[in-house]
């Protein structure tokens, strides 16, 4: 049997092995997927030998791309990578959080965006953005932490006044601030006026996943899901959360485990389809 995981911290938020499981049941692959809590990146390599491929999630998609033999696709830019496979005994690095995001807003024209985050997430975002030729701006506390993407041609603001009377088409929240989706990246009387004045907001942070616990869980919430802060504050509701993003980069990241060439559509469908199969 293979064995996959996601390894991060903190871990037990994660979606990951429901998603996987489902995948690996869907198409008779015998596998499992498990969720690995790393307290430190020290950790990561003796842990990952054990493993066919992993998902690496906050907070070290970096560190993790500073470790792999060889980086592939969108990972080499970005500078970060979520997903890590064996080949001929090398770590091969990928990110799959670009794509995962791309779906989420296809089909959508921006004008411009705001990305709040300066991380790996922050990051595949950008790199997003950029390859669709929608101009962004990004905004962190930390100057230090823009200094990449300001080197990349990207606006970067490290003081949450010039936000104010600012307008933008996407919104995108890729901050780790209330990985359980119930805190707010900036304050409220900033971030407000930012959410209902854009075209789309997209939060990739998901509330209450610890009710989800079986696949049919799953396509609950995607079908009908609890708000996060972030999402509540939208009062015109053209806000989503970060599960769309989460399935999808999942099933891209599927397909590097299992080199395989499935119709994304039908994978989709898994999630989506209505079925209420566990």
């Amino acid at each position: 049997m293979q064995t996959y995981a996601v390894m991060g911290n903190p871990i037990s938020h994660s979606l990951s092995p429901i998603i996987h499981s489902a995948l690996f049941e869907h198409f008779h692959i015998n596998a499992k997927y498990e969720k690995i809590l790393l307290s430190d990146f020290e950790q990561f390599l003796p842990t990952f030998l054990r493993l066919n491929g992993a998902n690496i999630t906050l907070p070290y998609k970096q560190n993790a791309f500073a470790i792999c033999d060889e980086v592939r696709g969108e990972a080499v830019e970005i500078g970060a990578v979520n997903t890590i496979v064996w080949e001929n005994q090398k770590i091969i690095g990928y990110n799959t959080d670009v794509l995962g995001f791309l779906k989420c807003i296809e089909g959508m024209e921006f004008e411009n965006a705001l990305i709040l985050g300066a991380g790996g997430s922050a990051k595949a975002v950008a790199y997003a953005l950029k390859s669709r030729k929608i101009p962004a701006s990004v905004y962190n506390r930390n100057a230090e932490r823009l200094e990449a993407f300001a080197q990349e041609g990207f606006e970067v603001i490290h003081q949450c006044q010039t936000l104010q009377n600012q307008s933008f088409d996407l919104v995108v929240n890729a901050t780790s601030a209330g990985v359980d989706g119930s805190s707010l990246p900036l304050a409220e009387a900033i971030l407000s006026p930012l959410l209902e004045n854009s075209k789309m907001n997209i939060d990739l942070m998901y509330a209450n996943s610890s009710q989800i616990q079986t696949l049919r869980d799953l396509r609950g919430f995607l079908s009908q899901r609890p708000k996060t802060a972030f999402c509540a504050l939208d009062q015109k509701c053209h806000s989503i959360d970060g599960l769309d993003m989460l399935v999808y980069q999942a099933i891209f990241a599927f397909l590097i485990f299992t080199r395989r060439d499935e119709d994304f559509e039908a994978m989709e469908a898994i999630f989506y389809g209505g079925n209420d199969e566990d």
